[in-house]
């Protein structure tokens, strides 16, 4: 016997993690995305992710009996600060509330 479902979490786009904006904070506006996140730690993130999910295509190859869901932890977040202000919210409260759970 064995696990019928697996759920592998991405990353989450660590450069936009308070932590690390406070830790790596640059004067220099080319190290910061549209979103004001630190685009270096989130290149990583992504290139993560990206070698997650081609991993776990091959497992579901070898193990077609197995459910794999992968959690876009990156693109679900990500999508929150860019419809914060929409909703009356700003990146940065929305970050600050955010990484207090993390």
């Amino acid at each position: 016997m064995g696990s019928k479902r697996v759920f592998v979490p991405g990353m989450f786009p660590n450069g936009c993690m308070t932590i690390y904006l406070d830790t790596f904070k640059s004067n220099d506006p080319s190290m910061y995305d549209q979103l004001g996140c630190l685009q270096s730690w989130n290149d990583f993130a992504m290139f993560h992710n990206v070698q997650l999910q081609n991993q776990i295509k091959i497992l579901q190859q070898q193990y077609s009996g197995v459910s794999i869901a992968y959690g876009d932890y990156f693109g679900a977040l990500k999508s929150l600060l860019q419809q914060a202000p929409s909703q009356g919210d700003s990146n940065y409260f929305l970050l600050r509330r955010f990484s207090y759970w993390t």
